[in-house]
Parts: structure tokens; sequence; C-alpha cells
């Protein structure tokens, strides 16, 4: 097996803890050719300093304020592309442990197909080492996907990826551009799916590639940035990528059945006690509404 270089990016943000984990799950990796790339969304605290005295053989970006997930990443495949010129970038949540052979099994999928652009891993809850089911593909009516059966492929399973580990063809990016920079938190998956298809790319799930993830524990500090920037970008998505029936749906079936569904986590679900009030989430959940119904898909 060749093993052709590969830059990870991990971006962070107030999680240096969570960060210093992944790089030391990272550290013990069987793949030889790799660089570490940490790009810090302008954290409250010391992460930066932290990172920079743990780790000598990283390199840190410092940004001058929290660019949000899409346009962070962005920053950091840029800086990959002009100064290490990988043919492949790993986007890597920092909130995830990795398996040892993880970043080899990935490598070997993405060889074994010219037409492959990304690659995911099988994701385990690192809280219960259960297996998270990869969906089939993207739905444009709902966003409820369906499950893929893992257990009639091999190696690999073209599926809808999970973007918190995503290996990525650096001449893909080249190609069809970087994330979408107004995707701040949330819908960047569906974007990125469609797109790869959209250019004739196939996506899929490396089997014998592991890691683990974490509950979400960035998002669950700021709820306000989650509820607002999940639905905006949802709507935005579903103008770029979906038909005039499938937005309308989209909006009816929010507004009837998930709408509801979120005031009742602000109220007494896992939202109604994160030191917010429920009347100011209430405001961003219907301000996310308004303003992905008023943003331009272009």
């Amino acid at each position: 097996m060749k093993y052709p270089k590969v830059s990870i990016i991990i971006l962070n943000f107030n999680g240096v803890k969570d960060t210093i984990e992944c790089i030391e799950s990272l550290k013990k990796i069987t793949y030889p050719d790799y660089e570490i790339i940490v790009v810090d969304n302008k954290s409250a605290g010391n992460d930066v300093n932290i990172l920079k005295e743990w780790f000598s053989n990283i390199h840190v970006i410092a940004n001058d304020k929290n660019y949000g997930y899409a346009e962070g990443n962005n920053i950091g495949i840029r800086y990959s592309i002009k100064n290490q010129n990988p043919e492949y970038i790993l986007i890597l949540n920092n909130d995830t442990v990795v398996a040892k052979d993880f970043l080899e099994e990935l490598v070997k999928v993405a060889e074994s197909d010219e037409n492959i652009s990304t690659v995911s891993s099988l994701e385990y809850r690192y809280e219960t080492n259960k297996l998270t089911i990869p969906e089939k593909k993207p739905n444009l009516w709902t966003w409820e996907g369906k499950p893929v059966d893992i257990r009639k492929a091999d190696d690999k399973l073209e599926c809808f990826h999970m973007e918190f580990v995503m290996l990525v063809k650096t001449e893909v990016f080249k190609k069809i551009g970087l994330y979408d920079s107004r995707l701040f938190f949330g819908a960047d998956g569906y974007d990125w799916w469609y797109r790869n298809k959209n250019a004739g790319y196939k996506i899929v799930c490396a089997l014998k590639s592991k890691i683990w993830h974490k509950a979400s524990p960035t998002s669950s500090k700021f709820p306000e940035v989650r509820l607002y920037h999940s639905i905006r970008g949802g709507l935005l998505v579903e103008k770029k990528h979906g038909n005039f029936f499938q937005f309308t749906f989209f909006i009816l079936y929010y507004l009837i059945v998930k709408f509801g569904y979120l005031c009742k986590t602000i109220i007494i679900g896992e939202y109604c006690n994160t030191g917010r009030t429920k009347s100011y989430l209430l405001k961003r959940l219907i301000r996310g509404i308004i303003d992905g119904l008023l943003i331009n898909k272009k």
C-alpha cells in the first residue's frame, strides 16, 4: 500500500481538553505520512498557547474571530493546500478519538476508486461504545434518513457520510470548491453531499475505519447558536438543492412537526437548563426560520 500525504484539520472552539485527547489518539495511528493543523476559532481561554505548549509538531492557526464550522475549516484547508500540498485532507472533529488504523483504512478505500471523493469512518458513541448506523442518503423532504445495512458490504458502502470525519481528495476541493461559508453551524454535510453528487462523485463509508464521537460538547454549551444556525442552514441547503415541492414540504413539515418538538425541548427538554431564558431561545429559533427564508441561495 502506498501512503499519500494527508493533512488533518481539527477545529477548536473552547474545547482544548477534547482537542488534546483527539490529537493524543492521532499520535498513536499506524499511518506514516500526515500533518496536523488545528484551527482555533477565537476561543475565550488560553487554548492556542496550551496547544502550542502541549504539541511541538502541529501547526496552530489562531483566528481573529469565530468563523463558524464551515469557514473555520476552510481556513485550515486553504493553509494546507498552500503550504503542505497533500493528496488528501481529513476534516476531523475535535470531540473524537480514533482507532490506530482508522486513517490507513480511509485511504485504502479512497484509493480503490477514482470516482470516490469523500470517505467517512464508522462512528461509535464515546460514552457507550454503541455503533451509529450510517444513513443511505440525505432526504430533502424531511431530513430523516433511512439506515443502511452494513452487513451486506465488505470494506466500503456508499452512503451519507459522517461529516465529523471526512477524508477528501484535495483535487475535489480544487474542483468543486470549499465549504459554503454561510453554513456557520449545521447542514454542511447535506450541502457537501449534494455538491459532490452533482459533480459525479461517490461518497462512501470505510467499514473497517472506526472513530469514537462524543455527544456534542461544544454545541451544547451554545444552544442559541445551534437553534438559530441549524434551521437557517437547513433552509439554505433546501434552497440550493431542493426543488419547489421539496422546499415547500420541508417548510410545512418543519413548522408543523419539528417546530413544536423544538419548542418542547426549550420549555421542558434538553435546552431548558442551559442558562438561557426560554423566551430568548424561542426568539433565536424563530429568527433562524425568518433569516433562512430570506437568505439568497447563491
